[in-house]
Protein backbone atom coordinates (compact mmCIF):
# COMPACT_ATOMS: atom_id res chain seq x y z
CA UNK A 1 0.00 0.00 0.00
CA UNK A 2 1.45 3.89 -1.01
CA UNK A 3 1.02 6.61 1.33
CA UNK A 4 0.70 9.06 -1.71
CA UNK A 5 0.70 12.46 -0.38
CA UNK A 6 -1.93 14.46 -1.68
CA UNK A 7 -0.93 17.81 -3.74
CA UNK A 8 -0.98 21.22 -2.12
CA UNK A 9 -4.14 22.93 -3.12
CA UNK A 10 -3.52 25.99 -5.62
CA UNK A 11 -4.16 29.06 -5.36
CA UNK A 12 -7.28 30.95 -6.39
CA UNK A 13 -5.50 33.35 -7.84
CA UNK A 14 -2.01 35.17 -8.78
CA UNK A 15 -1.06 38.55 -8.35
CA UNK A 16 1.99 39.96 -10.73
CA UNK A 17 3.18 43.63 -11.83
CA UNK A 18 2.91 44.47 -15.82
CA UNK A 19 4.15 47.64 -17.09
CA UNK A 20 0.89 47.64 -19.53
CA UNK A 21 -2.83 48.93 -19.09
CA UNK A 22 -5.68 46.72 -18.86
CA UNK A 23 -6.79 46.91 -22.23
CA UNK A 24 -3.57 46.07 -23.81
CA UNK A 25 -3.41 43.33 -21.71
CA UNK A 26 -6.40 42.18 -23.30
CA UNK A 27 -5.21 42.81 -27.06
CA UNK A 28 -2.06 40.81 -25.65
CA UNK A 29 -3.65 38.05 -24.44
CA UNK A 30 -5.89 37.63 -27.62
CA UNK A 31 -3.32 37.30 -29.77
CA UNK A 32 -1.67 34.71 -27.89
CA UNK A 33 -5.21 33.51 -28.09
CA UNK A 34 -6.56 30.33 -27.81
CA UNK A 35 -9.48 32.25 -25.66
CA UNK A 36 -11.39 35.33 -26.29
CA UNK A 37 -10.66 37.75 -23.50
CA UNK A 38 -13.32 40.67 -22.98
CA UNK A 39 -13.90 43.59 -21.45
CA UNK A 40 -15.86 44.13 -18.33
CA UNK A 41 -16.76 45.85 -15.19
CA UNK A 42 -18.36 45.30 -12.08
CA UNK A 43 -18.83 46.32 -8.88
CA UNK A 44 -16.50 44.06 -6.93
CA UNK A 45 -13.71 44.57 -9.55
CA UNK A 46 -14.22 47.45 -11.07
CA UNK A 47 -12.85 47.31 -14.79
CA UNK A 48 -11.90 44.12 -16.02
CA UNK A 49 -11.05 41.55 -18.08
CA UNK A 50 -12.37 37.81 -18.49
CA UNK A 51 -12.10 34.44 -20.79
CA UNK A 52 -14.02 31.50 -20.50
CA UNK A 53 -11.55 28.66 -21.03
CA UNK A 54 -14.44 26.37 -20.32
CA UNK A 55 -17.62 27.95 -21.29
CA UNK A 56 -19.78 26.08 -18.47
CA UNK A 57 -16.90 25.19 -15.93
CA UNK A 58 -15.20 28.76 -15.55
CA UNK A 59 -13.77 31.98 -16.14
CA UNK A 60 -10.67 34.09 -15.71
CA UNK A 61 -10.87 37.38 -14.70
CA UNK A 62 -7.59 40.02 -14.61
CA UNK A 63 -8.28 43.04 -12.52
CA UNK A 64 -6.36 45.49 -10.20
CA UNK A 65 -5.75 45.33 -6.75
CA UNK A 66 -3.55 47.14 -4.62
CA UNK A 67 -0.79 48.44 -7.60
CA UNK A 68 -1.31 45.13 -8.62
CA UNK A 69 -3.09 43.28 -11.32
CA UNK A 70 -5.06 39.88 -10.59
CA UNK A 71 -5.48 36.96 -12.28
CA UNK A 72 -7.96 34.89 -10.65
CA UNK A 73 -9.39 31.64 -12.16
CA UNK A 74 -12.83 30.68 -11.02
CA UNK A 75 -13.58 26.74 -11.43
CA UNK A 76 -16.59 24.73 -10.97
CA UNK A 77 -17.21 21.58 -12.53
CA UNK A 78 -20.36 21.37 -13.16
CA UNK A 79 -20.44 17.62 -14.73
CA UNK A 80 -19.16 16.90 -11.19
CA UNK A 81 -15.74 16.39 -9.40
CA UNK A 82 -13.53 13.68 -10.52
CA UNK A 83 -10.11 13.31 -11.58
CA UNK A 84 -10.68 14.58 -15.23
CA UNK A 85 -11.58 17.76 -13.52
CA UNK A 86 -8.91 18.03 -10.84
CA UNK A 87 -6.29 17.72 -13.83
CA UNK A 88 -8.66 20.13 -16.01
CA UNK A 89 -8.03 22.69 -13.24
CA UNK A 90 -4.26 21.91 -12.64
CA UNK A 91 -4.04 22.20 -16.46
CA UNK A 92 -5.33 25.86 -16.72
CA UNK A 93 -3.12 26.71 -13.50
CA UNK A 94 -0.45 25.69 -15.59
CA UNK A 95 -1.13 27.46 -18.50
CA UNK A 96 -1.43 30.90 -16.57
CA UNK A 97 1.93 30.27 -15.04
CA UNK A 98 3.91 29.07 -18.52
CA UNK A 99 1.99 30.53 -21.28
CA UNK A 100 -0.30 33.83 -20.34
CA UNK A 101 1.50 35.31 -17.65
CA UNK A 102 5.59 34.86 -19.74
CA UNK A 103 3.76 36.17 -22.66
CA UNK A 104 3.03 39.18 -20.76
CA UNK A 105 6.13 40.13 -19.49
CA UNK A 106 4.26 39.58 -15.59
CA UNK A 107 7.17 39.74 -12.79
CA UNK A 108 6.69 39.51 -9.40
CA UNK A 109 4.12 36.75 -9.53
CA UNK A 110 2.99 35.37 -6.04
CA UNK A 111 -0.07 33.22 -5.26
CA UNK A 112 -3.22 35.80 -3.98
CA UNK A 113 -7.10 34.97 -2.53
CA UNK A 114 -8.19 36.81 -5.18
CA UNK A 115 -12.65 38.21 -4.47
CA UNK A 116 -15.10 35.85 -3.96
Amino acid sequence: MTNATPAPPLPEAYAFRVGRTLETLRQDLNAVGPWEWIERDSFWYGDYISALPRPHDGIIKIYESGGRFVIQLKYRALRGVDANTVADYRALHQTILTRFLPSIGARDIEPDEGFD
